[in-house]
Parts: structure tokens; sequence; C-alpha cells
């Protein structure tokens, strides 16, 4: 087994970090014109259970 230096784990770990970061950003960036509806969507039953006037 070849032995690799630090430095290579390190340019790895970059690279995956940078894989991540692209995976989260990219469908963030795609719903963002969509932000309302989801909005919306996922408040919806919390606003069907409160109380009418809030408070």
């Amino acid at each position: 087994m070849e032995k690799e230096s630090l430095i290579s784990h390190f340019r790895e770990l970059r690279t995956r970090f940078i894989w991540i970061l692209a995976g989260i950003l990219a469908p963030m960036l795609a719903l963002i014109p969509f932000a309302n509806e989801l909005h919306s969507f996922f408040i919806a039953p919390l606003m069907r259970e409160l109380p009418a006037g809030g408070r």
C-alpha cells in the first residue's frame, strides 16, 4: 500500500467540501424563485392549527 502525504489528504478533503457545498448551493439557488410558494406550502398546516388573530 502506497503511503499518501498529509497534503494529499487535505486536497482530497478540500475537494469533498467543494462538492458538498456545490450540492447544497445548487438546489438552493434553483429553488429561490419558488421561495414564497414553498413557504406557503410548509406553513399551511401550522396556520390551520393556530387561533385566528394570533397571540
